[in-house]
């Protein structure tokens, strides 16, 4: 269930072999592809995506205000989303190590969107006010911070966060 809406959400799974030979042949069974999200009270639902050639590294919640106590009950208003949606690397499958997008959609799954294509590396995705959310990542070798509207997941700021030396 996704609280505080009449809608559930279902993930659906597909395995990938990869490997290198048929000798050391590897078998994931726990790739998420696409999230369902169904209606309980009109018995409609929709797909995230029309198919099933992606992944979906992780998914963020949103809410309509900060959690004040462990108990406190809110509604979400969108889902952050990290995605592969190519092979990048050139290995034939998507995984972890391919660049990822970063992606919005409402609590429901309606309105996805992409919002930041070949990153390299999601760092951090964090509710940090009521009506926004930070998102930290890596792309050209670079490490950025991204300031988020919420609920409408607009881009607000962007800056870079400069390297620190290792000595």
């Amino acid at each position: 269930m996704i609280s505080g809406t009449p809608y559930v959400q279902v993930s659906l799974m597909r395995g990938q072999s990869y490997g290198s030979g048929s000798l050391y042949l590897k078998r994931s069974d726990r790739n998420v592809v696409n999230l369902l999200f169904l209606n309980i009270s009109t018995s409609e639902s929709r797909w995230l995506f029309e198919g099933a050639g992606q992944l979906i590294i992780e998914s963020h919640s949103m809410f309509n205000r900060m959690k004040t106590s462990p108990d406190d009950a809110r509604t979400p208003v969108g889902t952050f989303y990290v995605i592969v949606d190519k092979d990048t690397n050139g290995d034939q499958r998507l995984s972890e190590r391919d660049a990822v997008v970063l992606a919005a959609s409402a609590a429901d799954g309606a309105g996805y969107r992409k919002l930041i294509e070949r990153i390299e590396q999601v760092y951090s995705v964090q509710q940090v006010a009521e009506d926004k959310a930070l998102v930290l990542y890596l792309k050209d070798k670079q490490t950025f911070s991204q300031l988020f509207s919420l609920p409408g997941m607009q881009p607000l700021k962007q800056a870079t966060i400069p390297k620190v030396g290792l000595n």
